[in-house]
């Protein structure tokens, strides 16, 4: 019994020795700065192609993170910038290769904690991670936005030059730079853009320009239509003049002066032959007839009424 208490005892007394070491070894790991923190650097190969794997002892790193430390911000980032870049080292070794954008903000924050520190062999390791996965840095975005921003400016000031040249311009007359703007147009650019306005103002005068002559032609053609009919009506009065008067001339010749002259002014009179009141009136629209043992009567019907009474050929009553 009595050993068994010596044993326990014994037990006790080396634990209490042992958690005395390990508090020792936390409080002098505290007090030294990173600077004196032992660390190895390897090197990777990874398809051909080798990277420096600096580290320096987690367990270490991870004793003397405590409040009150000495540096124990630059230990903490450390820490866990050595955490990130383990985890995308193992992935790239398993054939799954991730970047850890979170990695490079860390590696910030280390060299803001300490700006003589050197990073060297990580931002390296951080590159040769970003080469695998085929990304770019937040640096390399950033100029990379740099750059777009500048030929995006770039192209604001070149279009507004070339705004205030076209504005000069006379905008009823096309102009060589306005045909060379608008060959530019492919009818995507933004409506606004000045290839577009160049492209619109060389439609706009040549749709004028085509209109103005096809008006000019329509004019044009009117006119020698409109010549073409009054030279044509007055050489059908001059024949029907013509016709006229040789009709008059005929008659004349043919019943004298007097009834000749009477018909050709379309007037018949008591007397008149059938053949003398036909070529006064014309023709009816009618003839009946009435035959007697001593004469033929007939009777002309012209409408309107209007009628002619033959006895034997001979006008013997108008009606109108």
């Amino acid at each position: 019994m009595n050993n068994m208490k010596r044993m326990i005892l014994l037990l006790l007394c080396l634990g209490t020795l042992s958690a005395s070491g390990q508090g020792w070894k936390s409080s002098a790991l505290k007090s030294r700065p990173v600077s004196k923190f032992r660390y190895k650097v390897d090197t990777l190969q990874y398809k051909g192609q080798p990277v420096a794997i600096q580290r320096y002892d987690m367990e270490e790193l991870g004793m003397s993170v405590e409040n009150g430390a000495t540096d124990h911000l630059l230990k903490l980032h450390l820490y866990r910038l050595q955490s990130q870049m383990d985890l995308m080292k193992e992935y790239m070794l398993k054939g799954e290769p991730g970047y850890r954008d979170d990695a490079e903000g860390t590696l910030e924050k280390v060299i803001d904690a300490d700006k003589n520190f050197n990073t060297t062999n990580y931002e390296q390791e951080l590159a040769f991670y970003r080469k695998i996965c085929g990304v770019k840095s937040k640096i390399e975005n950033a100029a990379d936005e740099r750059r777009e921003k500048e030929r995006q400016d770039s192209i604001s000031r070149e279009l507004e030059m070339k705004r205030k040249r076209f504005a000069l311009r006379d905008p009823n007359v096309i102009a060589d730079e306005d045909r060379e703007l608008a060959s530019w147009y492919t009818g995507v650019e933004p409506y606004g853009s000045v290839e577009r306005m160049a492209w619109e103002k060389i439609n706009r005068i040549e749709e004028a320009e085509e209109r103005r002559q096809l008006d000019s032609y329509v004019n044009a053609r009117m006119e020698q239509i409109y010549l073409q009919l009054m030279e044509e009506e007055k050489k059908q009065k001059a024949e029907a003049q013509a016709a006229k008067k040789k009709r008059k001339a005929d008659l004349i010749a043919k019943y004298g002066t007097e009834v000749g002259g009477m018909i050709a002014s379309g007037k018949v009179a008591i007397g008149m032959s059938t053949d003398m009141c036909a070529a006064a009136w014309g023709r009816p629209a009618d003839i009946r007839k009435i035959t007697t043992a001593k004469k033929e009567r007939q009777q002309w019907v012209y409408g309107k009424g209007k009628y002619l009474y033959f006895d034997n050929n001979v006008l013997a009553k108008i009606q109108e």
